[in-house]
């Protein structure tokens, strides 16, 4: 049971602007913490071809809509159990970093960890 959407892809496309074009599949992730090939396999026609065909695209675009926002970073301290998650990974981090959405204005906290990933770099940078 494989899952086609990483956890952090579905968080950005949950808050993008992009995915509101599509209502039906809004709803699906909104709803399905997970997006497995078990699921899509049970979905609609078009549904099945916008998660085997569409979905990079859109998930191109919803990155796209995020930019870092260098004047709001944090140090949480040495304290582990202070410690708050990244929006998209839900690691707990020391230093928490912001990205907002150029097209609604929504901010989500990233760790240090998705910086030096490099599918979420690219909008942090």
């Amino acid at each position: 049971m494989a899952n086609r959407l990483q956890m952090r892809d579905r968080t950005l496309l949950l808050h993008s602007e992009v995915i509101k074009q599509f209502p039906e599949i809004l709803k699906i992730i909104g709803e399905n913490v997970k997006i497995t090939d078990e699921l899509i396999s049970s979905l609609s026609h078009d549904n099945k071809n916008f998660f085997d065909n569409v979905l990079n695209q859109v998930l191109k675009q919803a990155i796209s809509e995020w930019k870092g926002d260098p004047e709001k970073i944090e140090d949480t301290g040495p304290d582990p159990s202070k410690r708050k998650r990244c929006s998209l990974e839900n690691n707990p981090n020391r230093y928490i970093f912001y990205i907002v959405n150029k097209l609604n204005g929504t901010s989500l906290n990233v760790g240090s960890e998705c910086i030096n990933d490099s599918a979420v770099e690219s909008t942090i940078c």
